[in-house]
């Protein structure tokens, strides 16, 4: 079963479910904390899903094309949602006055706007079919640099009354994007190898 070692420990659902509970959370001075300790948790898993189990899953997907058809268009549709959310956080920002909290959200901001340009210069590169295991690596890199900069964005604005209502929002859904990007590729390279009948709910407690 290939992709049971996506998640032996803690199954990468468990964890997508955890994050999904804080998202939702209304408290924004509790959810910069709470979020620190989930960052942490996806950040492992997220390593944990990396290069080598994904090599083995190609093994078992019988056309290639497949395999490069499902990265691509994950990455694909992820990095058009969060340009999205980001180019908001840009509007934001930009009408926001200048000082101390203003410039770290802007800088944090900027870095999500080079992650996005980066997911979407991979998955349009003309040599991408050679290099489906890189981009999945870029993938998993981009979701790390993505959810730890949502997580500096959620720490920075909850003092800025004038900033934290929708800036918390959108670094939440920043981070959502990222939970939702990492398991649909999670359960679309599952079904690939022939698990069709994987349940993630039953790896619920």
């Amino acid at each position: 079963m290939p992709l049971q070692e996506w998640g032996n420990s803690e199954d990468l659902s468990e964890t997508v479910e955890k994050i999904k509970k804080q998202i939702v959370k209304n408290n924004t001075d509790n959810f910069a904390k709470d979020l620190s300790e989930t960052v942490e948790k996806i950040k492992k898993q997220i390593v944990k899903n990396n290069t080598d189990n994904f090599a083995k899953d190609q093994e078992t997907i019988d056309n290639a094309n497949d395999l490069f058809k499902i990265v691509k268009n994950n990455t694909d549709n992820f990095a058009k949602d969060l340009s999205e959310t980001v180019e908001k956080i840009k509007k934001q920002v930009d009408s926001a006055k200048t000082g101390e909290v203003s410039e770290t959200v802007k800088s944090i901001q900027e870095k999500l706007e080079k992650t996005v340009e980066s997911l979407k210069k991979e998955v349009d590169s003309p040599e991408v079919k050679a290099k489906t295991k890189q981009i999945q690596e870029n993938f998993t890199k981009s979701l790390n640099t993505i959810v730890e900069e949502a997580n500096k964005l959620s720490k920075s604005v909850v003092n800025d009354k004038t900033l934290s209502d929708d800036l918390q929002k959108l670094s939440k859904q920043v981070v959502d994007q990222a939970v939702k990007a990492a398991d649909t590729l999670q359960q679309a390279v599952h079904e690939a190898t022939g698990h069709k009948d994987h349940d993630h709910a039953a790896h619920k407690h």
